[in-house]
């Protein structure tokens, strides 16, 4: 399943094609999910960011050193080699 973050936190489950505010209701313990964060980021900030981590132990975390909210812009090549890393 792959979630894309939105804004006003809604989430998308691209293979239900259901959005909800509630990320919980589709993050089970037999999901595969990653968060991508940007040190930098001013929207999702460290104390968030660490929340979010906490929130959800099993889902993968990965921090894009010096890299704002659009870590996928900024440093393409390293996003790209996570979610591969991620996907196996």
């Amino acid at each position: 399943q792959i979630y894309c973050a939105l804004s006003r936190r809604i989430w998308l489950c691209q293979k239900c094609q259901t959005s909800t505010r509630n990320l919980r209701v589709h993050l089970t313990h037999n999901t595969k999910a990653m968060f991508i964060f940007g040190t930098e980021d001013k929207f999702i900030t460290e104390e968030i960011r660490e929340k979010l981590i906490g929130e959800f132990p099993n889902v993968k975390a990965v921090v894009v050193p010096q890299t704002g909210h659009n870590s996928f812009i900024e440093e393409p090549q390293k996003v790209l080699e996570a979610i591969e890393n991620f996907i196996g």
